[in-house]
């Protein structure tokens, strides 16, 4: 099996890349910003590939950007010299190399560095100049404007805009960690080389935040943004995963007369797929999480225990929901999820998923809520 290292493993990037990709064939070693440079020599020792995301993108001491962006990168290399390693390099840089600002040029003179040191061992590097980054578990007020949006929005806070017209670059997390795993793939194929991502998606500030803002509004209105085109679903994948984990239920408007009470759930055409369950008393479904999928659990009848663990935490959230009272409740990205029957008689449960079940790929992981 690879052995994989990679550097900010407990970063925005690192994350899902180790979430993802260690569902298949790989072995991780980690590296952050907590361990010491002695472990890091063992780990490079150890290493078969390494994937270099460690990186400063916003600091308050600019000298930062110099030790973690550049000195790291160097110290890496110096270790793969003295092991006389010809380890292949996957390296996160930036589109701002050529922005006059020092993270731009730390990243730009760690780039320089690398192609030298591919160049003097014969071995690969491959140098990914990336957009804006944006996706579940990136940092508000530090890795992107999206994730910064996304929390203040989710939790009714202004946000501030200086250019509404100032037009931004972003590219969706899971396309990048796909990239990757192909390039891991196809690793023996291909050259040194700066790989310049080409699929981002431009879009202006003002644009961005009425997108949010929309989002936010379907727990007001039940209704969908009409016709989204791909942006707009990976967008709301990752709007939805900032909603605070205490506050994923919301409630229902009740339409009640002599008949009994209508309660209208989600509006639009073609928004995606509603399907129904029946569960036995004592019976548990689920236990498995999503990276991108969006699903909403309605308790139509019975009693439930939903229960909600974010996967690289042990700590267990639990809604105890009932047909008496109709809530929505949110399945994010990213948390691991179950329902069980907890009445004494047949739980009905109507669910909506945002896409179109797929068999090729099913975005579902089987991980145990409660191990």
């Amino acid at each position: 099996m690879m052995k994989i290292l990679v550097t900010g493993s407990n970063g925005f990037v690192g994350k899902n890349l180790i979430t993802q990709l260690s569902i298949q064939r790989y072995e991780f070693l980690t590296f952050d910003k907590d361990q010491s440079i002695l472990e890091l020599d063992h780990l490079i020792q150890e290493a078969d590939l390494i994937i270099h995301l460690a990186g400063v993108n916003r600091t308050d001491h600019i000298l930062d950007f110099e030790e973690v962006n550049l000195n790291l990168t160097n110290l890496i290399i110096k270790k793969l010299e003295k092991l006389s390693k010809k380890t292949p390099i996957l390296f996160a840089s930036s589109i701002q190399i050529d922005l006059d600002n020092p993270y731009g040029k730390s990243k730009k003179d760690a780039e320089n560095h690398l192609l030298d040191h591919a160049q003097k061992s014969n071995s690969k590097v491959l140098i990914y100049r990336l957009p804006n980054l944006f996706g579940k578990w990136s940092r508000p007020f530090y890795n992107s404007v999206v994730a910064t949006f996304c929390h203040q929005i989710s939790r009714d806070l202004p946000i501030d805009i200086h250019d509404l017209k100032k037009e931004i670059p972003l590219y969706y997390i899971d396309d990048f960690i796909k990239r990757i795993d192909k390039d891991i793939q196809n690793l023996d194929h291909l050259e040194s080389q700066i790989l310049k991502i080409q699929d981002y998606h431009m879009i202006s500030l003002g644009e961005l935040a009425e997108k949010i803002h929309a989002f936010h509004q379907i727990r007001k209105t039940h209704t969908l943004p009409k016709n989204p085109t791909s942006f707009d679903q990976k967008l709301h994948a990752t709007f939805i995963s900032y909603y605070d984990q205490n506050q994923l239920s919301y409630q229902t408007t009740h339409h009640r007369d002599q008949r009994g009470f209508l309660v209208e759930l989600m509006k639009q055409q073609g928004f995606g797929q509603i399907f129904v369950s029946k569960t036995k008393p004592g019976i548990t479904r689920g236990n498995h999480y999503h990276h991108s999928k969006i699903e909403k659990f309605i308790v139509i009848e019975g009693l439930a225990s939903i229960k909600f663990r974010k996967i690289d935490s042990s700590e267990v959230i639990e809604y105890q929901v009932s047909g008496d009272e109709i809530e929505i409740v949110d399945i994010i990205p990213g948390y691991t999820h179950s329902i069980t029957n907890i009445g004494d008689k047949e739980l009905i449960t109507l669910f909506w998923s945002n896409q179109l079940f797929d068999p090729n790929d099913t975005d579902t992981f089987f991980v145990e809520v409660e191990s």
